[in-house]
């Protein structure tokens, strides 16, 4: 597993900037977390070589998550440790009693991450699950 190299807090903006510095398309992460009208903390997560290959989104106002990785690095065991570790920050940061995620119903990978990070079905919907995790 590559080991994290850095976690810094960006806004969407500065990471739609770092993927493109990078030759990353922002097409993909554009067309899930658009920028209008969203106040969220945005952390981006390098790996020695890579830069900006997993991005979470916390929308303080809802307590959610939302959480991206680069196309070309989906399914290779990446996400589960980034989120992991975003997910630190995000909990020390903003001391939230509970955090929600919704997932496609057949986004069994995500299911798996959020699993990890000790989230719980709350919701379980044709199209979308409904994972709530709350402050031991």
């Amino acid at each position: 597993m590559t080991k994290i190299r850095d976690i810094a807090c960006l806004s969407q903006e500065n990471v739609i900037s770092r993927l493109k510095q990078n030759g990353i398309s922002c097409n993909d992460f554009t067309r899930h977390f658009p920028l209008n009208g969203v106040e969220a903390n945005c952390f981006c997560i390098s790996t020695p070589g890579n830069s900006c290959i997993f991005v979470l989104l916390y929308y303080y106002k809802s307590h959610q998550i939302g959480y991206w990785t680069n196309p070309e690095y989906r399914g290779k065991g990446f996400g589960r440790e980034f989120l992991k570790t975003a997910f630190k920050q995000v909990i020390h940061k903003h001391d939230p009693s509970y955090v929600l995620a919704r997932i496609n119903a057949d986004n069994t990978a995500s299911e798996k991450i959020v699993s990890a990070c000790k989230f719980k079905v709350m919701s379980n919907l044709t199209h979308q699950k409904l994972y709530v995790w709350y402050r031991p």
